[in-house]
């Protein structure tokens, strides 16, 4: 009968472990609660701000470089066809309760108008030759959807779940000059191709283990440990000779010919930067950069990460430097060339204990930027 208790000798002690596992937890959620209203030392580990670095305000940026600035996006998008930007904004202010407002900025950048309340909770769109349709969005189950169209007949031509990409525009590109989609999904780069769109998947670099405990050891390496490198921004060069990877441990320039060759894991990379370990408490060290970004005509690498430094490499003649630092605990979360490379957009972030605080998306005077290289 359901609820009666028959004094088997299995019931009594299933009984008597539940009862001391609820004591013990009690015991010690009651320790903890006293160690921490007694013990500066455990407030301080439990109760920090990440950055060590009180809210220093609105962020100030040379006024000489700023040529637009547009709030916090949501979402953000250069429109190549028409010369603009898309900037999607909370138009409540609300976390919680979202309203999205589609606003479009053109030259001189200094207003945004209304505009269509666009689709734009999704990445992929329209292939180089327009001849195709990329969707990726989120399913019911939290998982990413690939779907694929032809552009004259919306016919489905592939339909790909669970799909491992992230639904970002930041994760899933064409390749500019062949119908060739390639999506950042962790620790795997999946490419599709016509006519078939099977995917491809290549793995990034493995670390060592063994390594990186004796790094650790040394305090040389950061906190955390992942079997492999995980992707944050996926990219090409304007003539497809270069895919372009900003990853957690730094930024990685790779071969596009190799990677079609490749099978299972990406190539070596042609070239590759690494990170600085930012010590965000005793606790936690780490490094991770965010996004990158190709300047064609210099053949410049640039990429920002958790440093709060946008630096560069000359892939002619390997040389590096920065090109702006910002105020400790602000980042360069996404950024890209628009304007024929003539401004450099750049998704600004505070981050906290509380989480990432938008700062507003500006629009950079590259040239300008460039001048003041260190």
């Amino acid at each position: 009968m359901l609820g009666r208790f028959d004094g088997s000798p299995f019931l009594v002690r299933l009984l008597m472990r539940h009862v001391i596992h609820t004591v013990s937890s009690i015991v010690l959620v009651v320790g903890f609660m006293v160690a921490y209203c007694l013990f500066p030392g455990v407030r301080e580990m439990f109760s920090y701000d990440l950055f060590g670095v009180d809210d220093p305000g609105p962020l100030e940026l040379p006024a000489e470089l700023v040529v637009g600035e547009a709030p916090a996006p949501m979402d953000w998008y250069a429109d190549a066809k028409h010369g603009e930007l898309v900037i999607v904004t909370n138009a409540t202010g609300d976390a919680w309760n979202p309203v999205s407002l589609v606003e479009r900025m053109a030259p001189p950048w200094k207003e945004r108008r209304a505009a269509e309340q666009e689709t734009t909770d999704r990445a992929g769109g329209p292939s180089r030759d327009g001849r195709f349709s990329a969707r990726v969005g989120q399913g019911n189950d939290y998982q990413g959807t690939l779907t694929m169209r032809e552009a004259a007949t919306d016919k489905v031509v592939a339909e790909i779940h669970p799909f491992p990409a992230v639904v970002n525009r930041k994760f899933v590109v064409w390749h500019p000059t062949r119908n060739v989609l390639a999506a950042a999904g962790g620790d795997r780069i999946t490419l599709l191709s016509e006519p078939d769109w099977r995917p491809k998947t290549l793995r990034t670099a493995a670390r060592d283990l063994e390594e990186w405990k004796r790094q650790v050891a040394l305090g040389q390496e950061e906190t955390g440990y992942h079997p492999n490198e995980m992707t944050s921004h996926l990219l090409f060069s304007a003539d497809g000779r270069l895919m372009i990877c900003a990853m957690d441990r730094g930024v990685r320039v790779y071969s596009w010919q190799k990677v079609l060759k490749a099978e299972g894991q990406l190539p070596p990379p042609e070239f590759a930067v690494d990170g600085k370990i930012v010590d965000l408490h005793r606790f936690a060290h780490f490094r991770m950069t965010y996004t990158a970004a190709y300047d064609e005509s210099r053949q410049w690498v640039l990429w920002a990460g958790i440093e709060g430094t946008l630096c560069y490499l000359d892939t002619t003649t390997n040389a590096r430097g920065t090109l702006l630092s910002l105020p400790k605990g602000h980042q360069i979360a996404r950024m890209e060339f628009i304007e024929s490379g003539k401004l450099l957009a750049c998704e600004i972030v505070k981050m906290t204990s509380r989480g990432s605080q938008g700062k507003g998306l500006f629009l950079l005077d590259y040239g300008k930027l460039t001048e003041r290289r260190e």
